[in-house]
């Protein structure tokens, strides 16, 4: 099973872009201001193991 398109709602947009671009290392594709399009990426597991940091470290970053 692959995730596609998840919709994440975030209270700090800037931070939740800041930690999306600079730690999982996508980028947005489309922007409405709002709503942000980040290009396909890990899930959190996959991070975490990237990272080689607990799983709970990276969802409490997520925003």
């Amino acid at each position: 099973m692959e995730l596609k398109n998840p919709l994440l709602a975030v209270s700090d947009m800037a931070r939740s872009l800041a930690f999306y671009e600079t730690v999982l290392g996508l980028r947005v594709i489309l922007d409405f201001r709002a709503n942000k399009t980040l290009e396909g990426g890990m899930t959190p597991e996959e991070a975490a193991a990237r990272m080689d940091v607990p799983v709970d470290y990276v969802r409490e970053r997520m925003g």
